[in-house]
């Protein structure tokens, strides 16, 4: 929220309230994958996107903007996770390797994906896809990479 998005602190806070309340008001039938519903998350998510940005599929990096504030997410992909080496989406292109230009929403969804509260989700296109599993499974403290 502070990042992509541009909010303040504050208004990051009444928007966590407010997602809080709708998101996690209701809990999923037991035996399920996840304690709540990722589609409510991720509506909440893409509504909270279009009203700042315009676009609820705006992407984490805007090409070509000099963005002041560089800032990454992190999540976990569930095929590296006994390595504790997380996936940063970026809002800043970097000089070596590459950043996957993933939406804002899919890289909310994949930090918030944490086992048995939200299911996993897999980013990017059809020809390669990476299941992510939160990011705090592994990376709760992002200081390494920072």
């Amino acid at each position: 929220m502070l990042g992509p998005l541009r909010m303040s602190v504050a208004d990051a806070i009444t928007t966590y309230a407010q997602m809080s309340e709708q998101v996690f008001s209701e809990t999923k039938w037991k035996g399920r994958d996840s304690t709540f519903k990722a589609s409510k998350l991720e509506a909440f998510i893409k509504r909270i996107i279009a009203t700042k940005l315009g676009n609820p599929n705006a992407r984490m990096m805007v090409l070509g903007n000099n963005e002041p504030s560089k800032t990454f997410i992190c999540a976990m992909p569930a095929h590296n996770i006994n390595s504790a080496i997380p996936r940063l989406f970026r809002t800043y292109q970097v000089p070596k390797g590459s950043t996957f230009n993933c939406m804002i929403w899919e890289a909310a969804r994949a930090t918030s994906a944490t086992p048995n509260i939200f299911k996993p989700i897999e980013i990017g296109d059809s020809s390669m896809q990476e299941l992510f599993i939160g990011g705090g499974v592994g990376c709760n403290n992002p200081m390494r990479q920072v």
